[in-house]
């Protein structure tokens, strides 16, 4: 079995097989029976992400992100289009309730209700309450990727925030950033650092304040720790290494004026007694004896001369925890945390990714370890106890796996802030109990986005975080557990619902995509044992939905199969069609069925006109780049587009002959595509010019078929949007990674021009009555303006039974749904109020 995942088909490939050994986690169970759940795979996901945008040649292009950026404001003068000038505009959806990764975190020291947050394509964020809301702070900034971010002690309104996620070295030059960002008015505004902004600054690992200099601010990248007495106006190099290390970190004494401890990966610990001016390499045989990657340090704030540091061995597990009493001259090993299910280090097998280090601010002795769970000792690190575990357990508090950073409160120290994949928790006991504290923290990162078809539903695939799905009340629930995919929704019978864990792990809801509700449907497809097909397949793999028949749907490995009866059997239609990889995306024609095109990781696209029967290479005029999507007119079938991902090429393509030839669609000069990945296509189904395209920097679309481009960013931001896709009345929504999901405000693809509503109207729901095969119900409504809407649901006793709240919501066309399986049978009123005042009542009845 190959499971693919496409760095490099042409190299690369012998450090990615040690790389993906499955591990024991694949393996473990819960102990809750009632509690289905697949652990994530963080290092897939990344190569799955990164290969596709890094194919064929390994390596991305310096500076791309600051050149898309200045190309989208050479679109937006050419095109005379300002943020607010587009007829419609993004909403977000959440999830606010489910937060993706969040790599780094600060506390401001004068006033320790405000945090700020980098995540993981998010962008930066911060909260004023500790956590009990957060607020993005640029949607525009050209990276969104944040690794590192420091508040200065000597002046909290200065912040900086380093570009690029560190220590996941399989995502390669993409993944690095440039430069760091700062802010001089506590995170409003933003602005690169221009001495930042070259090769030396690529991947900022740690930024670092200087607690007795103000000014002098340490960063760490990949190329060195740098030094800088301006707080970051001007930089030099201090301390480097014969060769490229690809992690460093350096942590400052809060006891000890001028002392700095440093680590370089792969080559051990460094301090310095000038505040980083010079630097001396600390001998220390059991150290050098290791076979270590990444370090990560920590200085006891109450006595700088203790030191911890954790070493990651190129196995990905711990390779030893080691603690300095006397200010480095000797270093004494430490018991490791061990997991009491796996029986692995807190690292698991993937500690590049997830270690992080925090000593207790008046007892040197109290430390905490993150790895995939979290870890405390009382006893300076003899002897650790589990204090958190990632799937639900009576023995301990449920918190999201995959920790990354550990903040205190210096004012009461009893109250930590732990960063993971699943946002932010805080323990307000010094680690006994936890609370999730991720509330707006929108940073969920989408594979996809499935609309409802008539109302604002979505349910998703995204990193980490499962399946997720939107519930009635607005919050969102992870209905599946692990890395989630590909979705699709039976139009015809809602209650019916796919999904897929990684590696085409195949799932049936029939009863609208409940928690425990979704059923392996593999019959027909070679199973791995245990989990997924054995079939060479990619991470995240493609499956589609018939455009005519809900029962029909194809999934693809390397080859193509298909179901007609609803996924309870399948059975292949096509060989190989990827020359021993997999295929990334399938296609089919909504007028003639028999109609599809395949397109695989390795640039080739194929295309059948009978069903499977035969297949045709249709890859002429595309360029050697992933095939990331491919989207079919509506009307004819050998009009179709593909985008590719990676550099140096055009992104969109079009034939008009059936793929014979495929011309580069992606515009000219200033009116072009950028170069950058183009994830995503979506066709106007009553305009055939009218095309969205989903990018690495946002939305991009055309009016006349590719000629000239504009672009709509507006409520969205520079994110990088992975899905696009359309509700049937023209609402189109976006599954972005790192932004959560989107809506227009307006239905886009309508067959007239778009317009906003001139009046509140509060709707009949649709299917009325509602119950017995058809649980649920949408109540559609308009909205002239911006208000904080409600809607109440009452017996006719005059009994409120059900209330939700939208929050506060755009102008535009919007659409509740609502499970009357909740209610008992009868007459229902439903009522509608914008900003406390009632819009409008209407009637329902519900029969069980």
């Amino acid at each position: 079995m190959k499971h693919w995942h496409f760095i490099s088909v042409l190299g690369a490939m012998a450090f990615v097989a040690v790389l993906l050994g499955d591990g024991i986690l694949s393996d473990m169970q819960p102990r809750d029976p009632g509690r289905y759940i697949q652990p994530d795979k963080p290092a897939e996901a990344d190569l799955y992400y990164y290969g596709q945008r890094l194919y064929p040649d390994w390596e991305a292009p310096g500076g791309w992100r600051e050149e898309s950026r200045q190309h989208i404001r050479a679109i937006e003068v050419s095109q005379r289009l300002a943020k607010s000038g587009a007829e419609w505009k993004w909403i977000n959806l959440g999830p606010r309730n489910v937060a993706g990764r969040i790599r780094s975190m600060a506390i401001d020291p004068e006033n320790p209700a405000v945090l700020y947050a980098g995540s993981a394509g998010g962008g930066v964020w911060k909260t004023t309450d500790a956590g009990l809301t957060w607020r993005p702070l640029d949607d525009l900034l050209q990276n969104l990727r944040i690794g590192s971010i420091a508040v200065n002690p000597h002046n909290p309104d200065l912040i900086l925030a380093g570009n690029g996620e560190g220590f996941v070295f399989w995502q390669g030059g993409l993944a690095y950033g440039r430069g760091i960002y700062r802010s001089l008015d506590a995170g409003n505004s933003w602005s690169l650092i221009p001495d930042t902004d070259n090769s030396q600054f690529e991947f900022v690992f740690d930024v670092a304040f200087d607690p007795y200099e103000s000014g002098t601010v340490l960063a760490s990248t990949r190329t060195g720790v740098y030094r800088s007495t301006n707080n970051g106006t001007s930089w030099e190099r201090v301390l480097t290494a014969s060769r490229e290390p690809r992690g460093m970190m350096a942590v400052f004494s809060q006891t000890e004026e001028g002392i700095v401890y440093g680590a370089l990966e792969g080559f051990g610990l460094f301090k310095s007694t000038d505040h980083g001016q010079n630097w001396a390499f600390l001998n220390v045989p059991s150290i050098n004896a290791l076979n270590f990657t990444r370090v990560y340090l920590a200085a006891a704030p109450s006595n700088g001369r203790v030191v911890y540091a954790a070493f990651t061995d190129r196995d990905e597990t711990c390779a030893g925890i080691f603690q300095t009493t006397d200010g480095g001259a000797s270093f004494e090993e430490l018991a490791i945390p061990i997991n009491d299910f796996s029986g692995l280090s807190h690292m698991g097998m993937q500690g590049r990714f997830n270690s992080v280090l925090a000593v207790h601010p008046t007892n040197p002795n109290i430390v905490f370890a993150g790895g995939i769970d979290l870890y405390k000792s009382v006893n300076g690190g003899r002897s650790w106890e589990q204090i958190s575990n990632w799937f639900k357990h009576v023995a301990y508090p449920l918190v999201h796996a995959d920790h990354h950073a550990i903040v205190v409160n210096p004012n009461n120290h009893q109250e930590w802030f732990f960063a993971s994949d699943g946002g932010v928790y805080r323990s307000p006991d010094e680690g006994k109990t936890f609370e999730e504290r991720s509330e707006g923290l929108v940073t969920a990162q989408f594979h996809s986005a499935t609309p409802h078809p008539y109302a604002d539903y979505v349910i998703g695939g995204t990193i980490d975080n499962g399946n997720l799905r939107v519930t009635e009340s607005g919050e969102w629930e992870d209905v599946t557990g692990g890395d989630g995919g590909y979705t699709e929704i039976d139009w015809e019978n809602t209650s019916i619902v796919y999904a897929e864990l990684y590696y085409l792990h195949f799932m049936k809801s029939t009863e609208g995509g409940k928690p425990f509700t979704f059923k392996v449907k593999m019959n027909g497809i070679p199973r791995q044992s245990g989990f997924g097909t054995s079939e060479n397949v990619n991470f995240i793999a493609p499956f589609v939905m018939d455009w005519n028949d809900p029962k029909t749907l194809y999934a693809g490995t390397y080859r193509v199969y298909k179901t007609t009866n609803g996924a309870e059997l399948w059975e292949p239609i096509s060989d190989d069609l990827t020359n021993n990889t997999a295929l990334s995306t399938i296609a089919v024609s909504p007028s003639h069925p028999d109609v599809l095109y395949t397109g695989s990781v390795n640039g080739l696209v194929y295309r059948t006109t009978n069903g499977g029967a035969q297949w045709r290479l249709s890859r002429t005029g595309l360029p050697n780049r992933y095939i990331t999507d491919i989207a079919i007119d509506q009307g004819n079938p050998d009009i179709a587009y593909v985008t590719v991902s990676g550099f140096g090429s055009g992104h969109l393509y079009l034939t008009t002959d059936g793929g014979a030839l495929w011309t580069n669609v992606s515009g000219t000069a200033s009116s072009r595509l950028p170069n950058v990945p183009a994830n995503t296509v979506l066709l106007h189904p009553h305009n055939s010019d009218y095309i969205l395209v989903g990018t690495d920097v946002g939305l991009f679309f055309t009016e006349d078929r590719g000629t000239t481009w504009k672009v709509n960013n507006d409520g969205i931001g520079n994110v990088s949007i992975a899905d696009l896709r359309y509700r049937r009345d023209g609402t189109v929504f976006a599954g972005t990674h790192g932004r959560g999901a989107y809506r227009t405000n307006v239905p886009i693809f309508e067959s007239s021009s778009v317009q906003i509503p001139e009046r509140v109207e509060l709707l009949q729901n649709f299917p009325n009555p509602v119950g017995g095969t058809t649980e649920t119900t949408v109540v559609p409504y308009t909205l002239p303006s911006a208000g904080r809407v409600n809607l109440e649901l009452y017996e006719a006793s005059g009994r409120k039974v059900l209330t939700i709240d939208e929050g506060v919501q755009a102008e535009g066309k919007y659409s509740i749904l609502i499970d009357a399986g909740r209610v008992g049978p009868g007459v229902h009123f439903y009522r509608l109020t914008l900003d406390g005042e009632e819009k409008g009542i209407g009637k329902m009845l519900v029969v069980h």
